[in-house]
């Protein structure tokens, strides 16, 4: 296939760099049109091939996944990021390059959706909301050395300190308000530093799945980012989410939002929208997720 290359040269370890990606892509019979994002920022430039591949972490790979919403051109993953997320959440995770291009001719595709937060009307692939999660991106980039690591420290201390406050939320004409520390719409099941916030979540639906985080949740949380800190597997605690499509909400006046892994500033009356369903992008994927696809045909 003539396959575009999208690759953040600064994601991934010695052997995912560009020579060597390439290399991976010809020896399994493609031609390979490379783009770099150092040069040409996370925007694919010109939509002639038969395949894009996006070889970076979740960030580059939203952007690609936002650029080609509605287009029927299809994107394959290659993880090189630290958490890799969107990865985790389509069964790539843990895979060399050189397995992952093998197996695109016993992959499928299914319709992944990129979902939108308004207005004005702005795509997001991961998740949205606001409060102690908000917090966490935004400081975590302040830090250094181990992503993971570090935001799960920034979890830790945000926790130690956030007030909960009254949130007005309505998910498809049911009414979620109540006192929070916080709250995320998910499209994919992890969120910044691989916390396992919305197992279920599937992003083949047309849904949201909608986490609210209570005070009850925060020393729970925050044990279990102690946990990780310390070298130990935990379990992510068990969060209440509701299923949506369309999700209405107020946040408090001064509120930190967040989406992806981006702020996000809120409209004069603090209202906001989040829907899911409107845009697709078309994903190659392992058959293991079609059972979990909804029946939803690519577009």
């Amino acid at each position: 296939m003539r396959v575009t290359l999208v690759h953040n040269p600064s994601a991934g370890d010695e052997g995912h760099e560009r020579t060597e990606l390439v290399a991976v892509l010809q020896a399994a019979g493609h031609e390979v049109d490379y783009r770099s994002t150092a040069d040409h920022g996370k925007e694919v430039l010109g939509r002639g091939s038969e395949l894009v591949a996006v070889a970076g972490g979740d960030g580059t790979v939203a952007a690609v996944f936002k650029e080609f919403a509605g287009i029927a051109t299809p994107v394959a993953v290659i993880p090189l990021g630290t958490a890799n997320n969107i990865a985790g959440t389509l069964g790539l995770s843990g895979h060399e390059p050189e397995q992952l291009v093998a197996a695109w001719p016993e992959c499928v595709l299914l319709p992944f959706d990129v979902c939108e937060v308004g207005a004005p009307w702005q795509p997001f692939v991961e998740s949205a909301g606001g409060g102690v999660l908000a917090e966490l991106f935004a400081r975590a980039d302040e830090g250094s050395g181990d992503k993971v690591e570090h935001g799960l420290e920034v979890l830790r201390d945000v926790l130690a300190e956030a007030p909960a406050a009254h949130w007005e939320l309505d998910l498809d004409g049911t009414n979620l308000s109540r006192e929070l520390l916080g709250m995320a719409a998910m499209n994919v099941r992890e969120i910044g530093p691989e916390i396992m916030l919305a197992p279920a979540a599937n992003p083949c639906d047309g849904l949201l799945d909608v986490v609210l985080l209570a005070e009850e949740d925060r020393d729970p949380l925050c044990a279990y980012a102690e946990e990780r800190l310390g070298g130990r597997t935990a379990p992510t605690p068990p969060f209440g989410s509701r299923r949506g499509r369309a999700l209405t909400v107020r946040p408090p006046r001064g509120t930190a939002l967040h989406v992806d892994d981006e702020p996000w500033p809120a409209d004069e009356d603090g209202l906001i929208v989040l829907r899911a369903g409107e845009l697709r992008v078309n994903v190659l994927v392992p058959d293991t997720l079609v059972l979990e696809a909804a029946g939803r045909p690519p577009e």
